[in-house]
């Protein structure tokens, strides 16, 4: 059973790592957790008494807090972002709550004694103090939603200052320097995907485009995070209002208009062709044509396949734009 459950799962992680371009930190990550969760599936032979049941079971939390720290690695670097800066200050955040409530544990237990009423009260207390620390900004959406919920425009404002603060702590200088083609692309399609969401938009590396700052000085807006994210929203419509083919007309099923039906209508018209119970409802005649369109002619598979078509265009249209790094 253990050679059952770990063979496979390091042969699946192998091969992931090879086919897919993952930063290295991410690949020794993923090895050490591998090791350990093999170290861990010892739980399986516990009762044989071959290896010692405190030992498998630190190994299994120790490769759960590796796993962790992997996808969180990786989710970063999907989305183009730097993680250390955050990672640091809200592990001192952390720390820092654990030694204030920890101290009084440790005061609690040592003049309660061994009572296992006390010790599970104690640390849970300190549980949830670490939970509160680690999610105030989801705890502090969810107070707003209750006291401002007659507001939403006033929680939603609150909810994009906050993840704008969150993501002001992921830059090092211009993130863009020394960005490779590829990655430049692979942060256009993300850009595009989270075109709809302010909040994320935020948080991308495009808003450090030089487009951007011609944007701003024109029209003499401050340089704010939320304003650079709206800039941004706006640069990425226009250069898919640049892929529309001149025909005149505003809708077309040819291969021409692919590039352009593929950004223009899910993104930018809200159209949701293939999410559950969606329906055409709301939109106006000729996103209603498109919906209809997609839904009956074109797979998702071949639409995603355009999309990344397409942003490899407006990426090759950016980065042109981009001046050489100092």
């Amino acid at each position: 059973m253990f050679a059952a459950v770990s063979v496979p799962a390091l042969g699946a992680m192998i091969y992931t790592v090879m086919r897919r371009s993952q930063p290295g930190p991410v690949v020794g990550f993923i090895v050490v957790a591998t090791l350990f969760f093999a170290l861990g599936n010892a739980i399986l032979i516990i009762p044989l008494g071959l290896v010692p049941s405190g030992l498998a079971l630190a190994a299994t939390g120790f490769d759960v807090a590796l796993l962790g720290v992997a996808v969180a690695i990786g989710d970063a670097f999907d989305e183009g972002q730097a993680l250390r800066n955050d990672m640091m200050r809200s592990f001192a955040a952390t720390v820092a709550v654990a030694i204030l409530f920890g101290g009084q544990v440790l005061i609690g237990l040592a003049v309660a004694g061994q009572n296992s009423t006390m010790a599970v009260l104690l640390f849970t207390s300190l549980a949830i103090a670490i939970a509160i620390n680690v999610l105030a900004d989801p705890l502090a959406g969810l107070l707003d939603r209750l006291a401002f919920s007659r507001s939403s425009g006033l929680s939603a404002d609150r909810a994009a200052l906050r993840s704008t603060e969150a993501a002001l702590p992921l830059r090092s200088g211009n993130p863009l320097d020394g960005m490779d083609e590829e990655t430049f692309i692979r942060v256009t399609r993300r850009a595009l995907g989270h075109y709809g969401d302010l909040a994320k938009l935020v948080a991308s590396p495009l808003t450090a485009l030089p487009d951007i700052d011609e944007r701003l000085t024109s029209r003499g807006a401050p340089d704010q995070p939320l304003e650079r994210a709206n800039e941004l929203r706006a640069l990425l419509a226009d250069r898919i209002a640049g892929l529309k083919p001149r025909d005149g007309g505003n809708f077309g099923t040819s291969e021409q208009w692919r590039h352009y039906n593929s950004l223009y209508f899910p993104y930018v018209a809200g159209v949701r062709a293939y999410a559950q119970n969606a329906t055409a409802a709301g939109l106006d005649p000729v996103a209603r044509q498109a919906w209809q369109w997609l839904v009956t002619e074109v797979p998702q598979r071949s639409l995603h396949n355009w999309q990344n078509a397409a942003a490899r265009v407006i990426a090759t249209d950016l980065r042109s734009n981009l001046v050489p790094a100092r």
